[in-house]
């Protein structure tokens, strides 16, 4: 039996992940991390100096993906914050209780840009210097000029919304995409940072739109994931369509979405009965999904947010203020498949060639980024041409199969 297992780990090969890795500042661990942010290659923390329960805050940097962290500040300050964003040692822009703050001096001295909020704002997201914060009721607050001076914007025509999101925005260059599910259950967008909105597509056909649990996320200008409830739908025409693609387990409370143009994608949820937080990830935009859980013993060391240093290492914070590392690249990779694709020109207008190495007999399949079979063909030879001039524009999955031994490959290709 162990024979037969070697000869089929070595056959097929296998990649194993490695687990959530507990992040430690110091020994003893006293500080209880509060949010954290990247700059670039840098990592920046902020924390609370004895376990939660002070006014002194510590900001942190690490530049070797946490492994090891520097003290750059430690300042006496109420602020209660959840997220930040950092532009460098000095600069950072958080989001606290009720306010806004920036910094110049890494806290040393702090400026309080806006007062008057109600709650927490739910998110903050920046484009270059340009930082769109969505809040409660429909209002958005967005900064022009690297944050001195704001301008609240109120979307006309859709109604006053009496339920935040969780982490509702989505920016793909100057493109801000938002659900917007209250009584018009609406996805909208901007192309000019927030000057003027544009009602992209009326979701009041979904099954509880109104309920106020909704995300979106794009990875593209027109690949993009929506959530609603414990269903998220998938879109690969910039949301003329949406196909469901997974259905979360009952019971469970969806926390966060995000996807990355590499085609990763990360869906967090909580689930009090059973205590685990489970991450659904999918290395293929949705088409296809495997899943990892956290258990907790109490409510207080379950995950509240997943921060994502590239598309494969993440951080995340627990309400107790511990820190993980989860790094989803391949740990162990064992291949001696000898099936091998040369394709190019990748990406093409219309032709695209195929060398292959280590079979003679094979047998392709193109999918469409929802995973629908679009294409398939068997052919004999190590050469062969295919015409993706029909294609719509946009990235596809081709899969090739040696039909002698049916070793596998995939790969990514691009019609322009």
């Amino acid at each position: 039996m162990k024979n037969l297992l070697l000869l089929i780990l070595l056959f097929w090969g296998f990649k194993s992940y490695s687990q959530f890795t507990d992040i430690q500042f110091y020994p003893n661990d006293s500080v209880c991390k509060r949010a954290i942010s990247f700059n670039n290659n840098t990592i920046y923390a902020v924390g609370n100096a004895d376990r939660c329960f002070s006014d002194k805050f510590e900001l942190y940097k690490s530049i070797d993906k946490g492994l090891n962290w520097s003290l750059i500040n430690q300042v006496d300050i109420n602020y209660n914050i959840m997220n930040f964003v950092s532009f460098s040692d000095s600069f950072h822009f958080m989001a606290a209780k009720h306010a806004i703050y920036n910094t110049y001096d890494a806290f040393n001295t702090t400026n309080c840009i806006i007062c008057n909020f109600q709650t927490y704002p739910t998110s903050i997201k920046a484009i270059n210097k340009d930082t769109i914060i969505i809040f409660d009721k429909g209002k958005l607050y967005v900064s022009y000029d690297g944050f001195n001076t704001w301008d609240t914007i109120t979307i006309s025509s859709l109604s006053e919304k009496i339920i935040p999101e969780m982490d509702e925005i989505s920016i793909i260059n100057d493109s801000v995409w938002i659900t917007y599910l209250n009584r018009d259950c609406a996805l909208i967008k901007t192309t000019n940072t927030g000057s003027t909105w544009e009602i992209i597509k009326d979701l009041s056909a979904y099954t509880l739109c109104d309920a106020g649990n909704s995300a979106v996320s794009f990875s593209t200008e027109n690949i993009g994931l929506l959530h609603i409830n414990n269903k998220v739908y998938s879109t690969a025409d910039g949301a003329n369509s949406f196909k469901e693609i997974l259905n979360i387990r009952q019971n469970s409370y969806f926390i966060e979405m995000n996807s990355f143009p590499s085609g990763w994608t990360y869906i967090m949820t909580i689930n009090s009965k059973d205590s685990n937080n489970t991450i659904y990830y999918s290395k293929d935009y949705g088409y296809s999904w495997d899943s990892l859980n956290y258990y907790y013993q109490e409510n207080r060391e379950s995950l509240y947010d997943l921060n994502y240093y590239n598309d494969s290492l993440i951080f995340a914070l627990t309400f107790d203020g511990k820190m993980l590392k989860l790094d989803m690249s391949p740990t162990d990779n064992i291949v001696t498949s000898s099936l091998l694709a040369k394709i190019y020109p990748n990406p093409s207008i219309d032709i695209i060639n195929i060398e292959i190495e280590g079979a003679t007999n094979w047998h392709y399949n193109i999918f469409d980024p929802l995973g629908r079979l679009i294409q398939q063909r068997t052919c004999e030879g190590k050469n062969y041409k295919i015409d993706i001039s029909s294609f719509t524009k946009g990235m596809y999955y081709i899969e090739i199969v040696d039909l002698k031994n049916s070793n596998k490959l995939s790969k990514k290709i691009i019609k322009l």
